[in-house]
């Protein structure tokens, strides 16, 4: 009853509970350390929760106390989860194909709601030895301290041989109106790192190397 409530409350559908951890009552009323399983992650959580007893003697959860720190935490075990997965296709991607960063300028439109446009130019080189006909994968600026400030994806069909090298110039609308783009917005573009990450390529014989987005369903 305890998972199928925390899974209303926060849609977390792949944990089972494991048994609670320790608890102290006082009166009606109990904080109670619970063991989660998620069987998607592959990890334990505990979550911190209140709970109230009824008259009939059964319990109710009232508060998840550690919400924000599980979700935080589960934010990162998803992270390590999908960077366990693709650490093969990455290598293979990283064996396959390099982007070169080049340039970056940002125009204006002007007038009173001027809008926006990133403009990047990146070398791609095949390394393979078959012929790329099409990747995916973004462009990423950082400022100084290594924080994002943009992240502009890209999807190209191209035909590129074996040791070829194509110089692809992409063109990105941004939105005024995000406080990273603000900060993109007035940062010297001299002082900027950016970087482009390749996620999917295609070759001629039908093959395909792909980063997962997301975690596959739990068996």
């Amino acid at each position: 009853q305890l998972a199928e409530q925390l899974k209303e409350r926060t849609g977390f559908g792949t944990m089972r509970y494991e048994g609670v951890e320790s608890s102290e009552q006082v009166g009606k009323t109990a904080d109670v350390a619970v063991k989660l399983y998620d069987k998607q992650l592959e990890h334990n959580f505990i979550l911190h929760v209140k709970m109230y007893e009824l008259d009939d003697g059964s319990w109710r959860l009232t508060e998840i106390t550690n919400l924000k720190e599980l979700l935080k935490e589960r934010e990162q075990a998803t992270s390590a989860k999908l960077k366990q997965l693709n650490s093969k296709v990455q290598a293979e991607l990283d064996a396959a194909v390099t982007a070169v960063p080049g340039t970056i300028a940002i125009d204006s439109s002007g007038g009173w709601f001027p809008s926006y446009t990133m403009q990047n130019t990146f070398t791609l080189n095949n390394i393979s030895a078959k012929t790329i006909t099409g990747l995916q994968g973004s462009v990423e600026v950082f400022d100084n301290d290594g924080m994002l400030l943009q992240r502009c994806r890209f999807n190209d069909y191209l035909t590129l041989a074996p040791q070829g090298s194509s110089s692809l110039k992409k063109l990105f609308s941004l939105n005024q109106f995000k406080p990273e783009t603000v900060r993109l917005l007035r940062s010297d573009l001299k002082t900027v790192k950016w970087q482009v990450t390749i996620s999917s390529v295609s070759f001629d014989d039908g093959s395909q190397l792909q980063l997962l987005t997301q975690l596959p369903k739990a068996k």
